[in-house]
C-alpha cells in the first residue's frame, strides 16, 4: 500500500478517536456549569489547569524525550506565557458565559464562532480565505441573534457577550500555536501554558473568590472531568486521531463539539432551548461548517506554482544547519528536513509503521524512533539510504507544502543532506562544502558519536563533486558564512 493513502482501518479508529474527542470536550461545558456550583470561576479554571499540566507531565516523557535547544526553550517560554494569558481570558469569560447563561449548549455554539473567526483574523497576516468563510460568518452571526433572544435572553445576555468576545480570545490563542507551532514541542507547551493559565487565575480567585477546601472537593467530579479527560485524555485522542485524518475531515469532526453540548445539555441537565434557540445553533453550526469548505484546486499545487523552492544541499557536517540559521535570522522561510522527518515519523504514523517493517523492532523504544538507531542502520551502506528516502520523502514533500500553503511564503529555503535523492524539485541548489576531517569533528561533536561510526556516516554519502555540478552556488562551509551570505543573496536575488 503506498504511503501517500492512510490504511483504512487506521483512519476508522483515527476519526472514532476524533469523534470522541469532540464528545468529551462538548459534555465538558456541562462539567463547567455544575463545578462551579461549589466554588468560584477563577478557582474552578485553576484546579483544573493544574490538574491538566499534571495529566500533561507523563504525556510529554513519553512523547518527547529530549533535551530542548536554547532557542526552542526560549520560543516554549515566550508561546507558553503568550497562550497562558489568552487562555486565562478565554477560559474565564467562556467560564462566566456558562454562570449566566445557565445553558453549556448556548456556551458550545457562541465559544465555536472561533472557527469562523480564525480564517477571518487570516486575512490580517495577508492569508487567504474563501467567499465560504465570510457568507458562513453571516449565516452564524443571524444564529448568534436568535439565541440571544430566546424566552429567556433577557436574563442571559450578559452571558451572550462573555461567550461573544471569548470567541475572539480562543481565536487568538489558535492564532499563537500557528505561529510558534512549528518551532516548539506541542504537548510541552500546552503544558507550560496551563501552568502559566493556573497562576493567573489563582493570582484572581484570591480577589474575587471564596476558596474553600469542601467547595473544590465537592466539586472534584467536574475538576477531574475537565483536568483529566477534557486536558489529557482528549488531548493524546487529538494526538493520535489527527496522525491519519485529512486536516479537512478533523475540522469538521471538531465542530462536533457544538452539537456534544447541546446534546449534554439535554441528557445530562434535561434541560432544552426554545425553538428560536435550536434554530440559532442550526445556523453557527451550519456557518461553521460553510467556512470549513475549500475550492477544489488542489492547495500543494498552487503552493508550488507561487512559492520559489531553493534546496540547501552538502554532505552531513558541512554547516548547512549554519547558513540556514543566518538565512532564517534575515527573514526568510527556513524548512528543516530533519524537523519534517521527525514530524512524519511520529509515534504511530504510517511511516513509522514502514520503517519498522523496513528496518526492525530495534529502531522503537517504547513506540518512539531511535534516531540513532535508525542512522546506523540506514547510513551502513548507500542501498539501506536509499531504502530509507523511498519510505520518508513522499511524506516529507507532502507535508512541506502544506507548511508553506499555511506560511504563505514566496521565497523558501529547504535543507536536507539527501535533498536530490528526494522527489523534491528545487528552483536552484546552494552546496554547502567543507574538508572532511572538519566535518568528521563536526559530527562527532554534534551527535555525541564514535569517530568510526561518524565515518560510517559520512561513507553512504555523496562526494563533494555531486553536489558541487548539481549546485547553481557554493558556500564554504569552513569558512566564515555570515561573510558569504549577503554575496549569496545577491546572486540568488539578481
Amino acid at each position: 500500500m503506498s504511503l501517500r493513502n492512510l490504511d483504512r482501518r487506521k483512519e476508522l479508529a483515527a476519526t472514532a478517536c476524533l469523534l470522541l474527542t469532540s464528545l468529551i470536550w462538548g459534555f465538558a461545558f456541562v462539567a463547567q456549569l455544575k463545578g462551579t456550583e461549589t466554588m468560584g470561576a477563577f478557582t474552578f479554571n485553576a484546579m483544573r489547569s493544574i490538574i491538566a499540566a499534571l495529566v500533561l507531565l507523563p504525556v510529554a516523557l513519553i512523547l518527547e524525550k529530549g533535551k530542548s535547544g536554547e532557542k526552542e526553550t526560549r520560543d516554549t517560554i515566550i508561546a507558553a506565557i503568550l497562550g497562558g494569558g489568552v487562555l486565562f481570558v478565554a477560559s474565564n469569560l467562556q467560564q462566566y458565559g456558562i454562570i449566566w447563561t445557565q445553558s453549556p449548549a448556548r456556551a458550545g455554539f457562541i465559544t465555536g464562532l472561533y472557527m469562523i473567526f480564525t480564517p477571518l483574523a487570516g486575512l490580517f497576516f495577508k492569508r487567504k480565505t474563501t467567499v465560504y468563510t465570510a457568507i458562513g460568518a453571516v449565516i452564524a452571526l443571524g444564529g448568534l441573534y436568535l439565541l440571544s433572544v430566546g424566552k429567556d435572553g433577557e436574563n442571559s445576555a450578559k452571558g451572550v457577550i462573555a461567550l461573544f468576545v471569548g470567541a475572539f480570545f480562543w481565536t487568538a490563542h489558535i492564532l499563537i500555536i500557528d505561529h510558534f507551532a512549528k518551532k516548539i514541542r506541542p504537548v510541552r507547551y500546552s503544558l507550560a501554558q496551563f501552568l502559566v493559565c493556573a497562576v493567573l487565575c489563582i493570582a484572581a480567585a484570591l480577589f474575587t473568590d471564596t476558596i474553600t477546601i469542601a467547595g473544590i472537593w465537592s466539586g472534584a467530579l467536574p475538576l477531574l472531568y475537565t483536568g483529566v479527560l477534557s486536558s489529557g485524555v482528549a488531548y493524546t485522542l487529538q494526538f493520535v486521531g489527527q496522525r491519519h485524518v485529512e486536516p479537512a475531515r478533523a475540522s469538521v469532526l471538531f465542530s462536533m463539539e457544538t452539537v456534544f453540548s447541546a446534546l449534554g445539555e439535554v441528557l445530562l441537565l434535561g434541560q432544552f432551548l426554545d425553538g428560536l434557540g435550536y434554530l440559532g445553533c442550526a445556523m453557527i453550526f451550519a456557518g461553521i461548517l460553510l467556512a470549513q469548505f475549500r475550492s477544489a484546486n488542489p492547495e500543494r499545487n498552487e503552493t508550488k506554482i507561487s512559492t520559489k523552492l531553493y534546496g540547501v544541499i552538502g554532505p552531513t557536517g558541512a554547516g548547512k544547519s549554519t547558513l540556514c540559521r543566518a538565512l532564517e535570522a534575515r527573514g526568510f522561510f527556513v524548512i528543516d528536513g530533519d524537523e519534517l522527518a521527525r514530524r512524519v515519523t511520529a509515534p504511530g504514523s504510517p511511516v513509522l509503521d514502514a520503517l519498522t517493517q523496513a528496518f526492525g523492532q530495534d529502531i522503537l523504544e517504547k513506540g518512539v524512533m531511535n534516531r540513532k538507531e535508525l542512522a546506523r542502520q540506514a547510513f551502513s551502506s548507500p542501498e539501506k539510504t536509499a531504502k530509507l528516502n523511498a519510505i520518508i520523502h513522499p511524506a516529507i514533500e507532502d507535508l512541506m507544502y502544506s507548511d508553506i500553503s499555511a506560511a504563505q511564503a514566496k521565497t523558501v529555503f529547504i535543507e536536507g543532506a539527501a535533498l536530490l535523492e528526494s522527489p523534491i524539485k528545487c528552483a536552484a541548489y546552494i552546496a554547502v562544502l567543507a574538508p572532511e576531517e572538519m566535518r568528521l569533528e563536526r559530527i562527532m561533536r554534534r551527535d555525541g558519536i564514535s569517530e568510526q561510526e561518524a565515518r560510517l556516516r559520512m561513507s553512504a554519502q555523496r562526494d563533494d563533486k555531486y553536489y558541487s555540478s548539481t549546485a547553481a552556488y557554493t558556500v564554504d562551509g569552513a569558512g566564515d558564512i555570515a561573510e558569504q551570505i549577503e554575496d549569496l543573496l545577491g546572486q540568488i536575488m539578481q
